[in-house]
This record gives structure tokens, C-alpha cells and sequence, in this order.
């Protein structure tokens, strides 16, 4: 499988084989568990404190006095407030005898089913399965059916493969003629918009929904990640690619724009 080496200038330069990488089956369901395990693995345990609530000592005083059968605070004679209800003083920093302790439904009880910090967050996934999703994910880029369900505008061939002397551009300025000469000045265009989100995500912190836009893979960056930050592109390194990055949201595969010397890493 050959694929065609452009110039920056957006000339046709010359032609290469393909790593064998490019002809894995496309499994949209490894891919997704690959992706799901590297979005849970940054998710940090949290819960309420085993003893929340239950720091007070208190026993039934069971029936016949007029009041629900629930823990009270030991010692002494119950303290009344207003039609005989039992009260804590406001300076008192302990409930007074009396007062009901340790249910859900009193002040200063336990939850009753609060958030427990020991539960599985982590989707773990085999070793095997996440580089076997990470192929999949970096053949399906060379698929321009999938690509293009993902909204992605191009008109060049897949997989776009450009010289080298992309990883030495430093201004964006000259990053965005490049893409330009590589037609993709809609891809740009479609990676800039933005939409305000449907629903109370407008109320949580993520009001605008952006659009994802290419991804280019180098071999080493010279300063090509800086030229194209305010672009709306990454940039990686051949030898980090992820699903996260190759398929973001787990759904068909991104628009990748890669570089001469990076394809020759992969087959490396």
C-alpha cells in the first residue's frame, strides 16, 4: 500500500510504502474501551469519611416515652427545648443528651448512601488490547469514510503525508499558509467554530461545544506545536500516539496530518 508525499507548497513530492500499521482492521469497539481506560485513569477516588456522622455515641431508649425510636445521646437528663423537644445549646460543641444522633434524617447524621471512595473508577484493558486499539485507531485515519464521518473537510488523499520541513515551522502565520496550500482552508474554518451546548452543561463550567481539528504527527518538534497552538491543532510525537488523541470521544478517527520521518518511525 503506497501513499503520496506532498511539499509544503502542496506539490505532489514522491511516493512511499506504508508500515503494515495502515492495514489493521478498524475495531471501533477496541477502540473505545482503550479510550474509556485512559479517561478513567486520571479520575481521582473521592467519598465521604467512613466515621462522617457517626462520631457520637448513642443508644435507643426504646418506647413508651412519647418519641421516636431512634439513637439519642447518652448521660443525664434530657435537655427540652420548645413543646418538650430535646435541644443541644448553641456553645455546647457536642449534641446534649437527648438529641437524636447517627440516622440520615437528623442534623449531623450519616448519609445514607454517600459516595465511597473505595469504588472502581479505573477501566482497566490489556496490554495487548490497548496497542492493538492504538493500530486500529492510526489505520483508520487512512480511511477517508470514517475520517469524513467525523465532519472533517480535506480533498487530498489519505493518509496526507507532508515533508519533513513542516517540524521547522515557528509562526503561525507560515503554519497556515502550508494548510491552506494543503486545501484545507474549510478544515480550518470548521475547526474554529464553536456552539453553545444544549442543556445545564451551560450552568457546569462548559458552556461553548468546539470543534476538533487536525492532528499533526511529527518525529520531533522543532517548534511547530507553537506555530499552530492559536490554529486550533496538536501536535505530537509519533511515539505518543493514543487513542485520545487519534480518536477523540472514542467515535471514527481524526484528520492527521503526518510527517515524512514520523511514518517512517511507525514501520521503524
Amino acid at each position: 500500500m503506497k501513499a503520496t508525499i506532498y511539499t509544503t507548497s502542496g506539490k505532489k513530492k514522491s511516493e512511499m510504502e506504508l508500515p503494515k500499521v495502515f492495514s489493521t482492521p478498524y475495531r471501533p469497539d477496541l477502540i473505545k474501551r482503550a479510550f474509556l481506560s485512559a479517561l478513567t485513569a486520571r479520575l481521582q477516588p473521592w467519598g465521604a469519611n467512613k466515621n462522617a456522622g457517626k462520631r457520637t455515641s448513642g443508644e435507643g431508649i426504646g418506647t413508651g416515652f412519647g418519641m421516636a425510636r431512634i439513637k439519642r445521646v447518652k448521660g443525664g437528663a434530657f435537655r427540652s427545648g420548645r413543646k418538650g423537644r430535646p435541644y443541644a445549646p448553641k456553645f455546647r460543641s457536642f449534641p446534649a443528651a437527648g438529641v437524636a444522633v447517627f440516622a440520615p434524617q437528623v442534623m449531623g447524621g450519616r448519609r445514607a448512601h454517600p459516595p465511597k471512595a473505595e469504588s472502581i473508577l479505573h477501566e482497566r484493558i490489556n496490554k495487548k488490547e490497548r496497542q492493538k486499539a492504538v493500530q486500529s485507531a492510526i489505520a483508520a485515519t487512512a480511511n477517508e469514510e470514517i475520517v469524513r464521518s467525523r465532519g472533517h473537510k480535506f480533498e487530498l488523499s489519505l493518509p496526507l503525508i507532508v515533508e519533513d520541513s513542516l517540524q521547522d515551522v515557528t509562526k503561525a502565520k507560515q503554519a497556515k499558509e502550508i494548510l491552506e496550500s494543503l486545501k484545507l482552508t474549510e478544515e480550518l474554518d470548521r475547526s474554529g467554530e464553536r456552539s453553545i451546548r444544549a442543556g445545564k452543561g451551560k450552568t457546569r463550567s462548559r458552556r461553548y461545544r468546539t470543534r476538533v481539528g487536525p492532528l499533526i504527527v511529527v518525529a520531533e518538534d522543532k517548534g511547530v506545536s507553537k506555530a499552530v497552538a492559536s490554529l486550533g491543532l496538536d501536535v505530537v510525537n509519533a511515539k505518543q500516539l493514543n487513542t485520545e488523541l487519534l480518536s477523540p470521544g472514542a467515535h471514527g478517527a481524526r484528520l492527521v496530518i503526518w510527517t515524512e520521518s514520523a511514518i517512517r518511525s511507525l514501520g521503524a
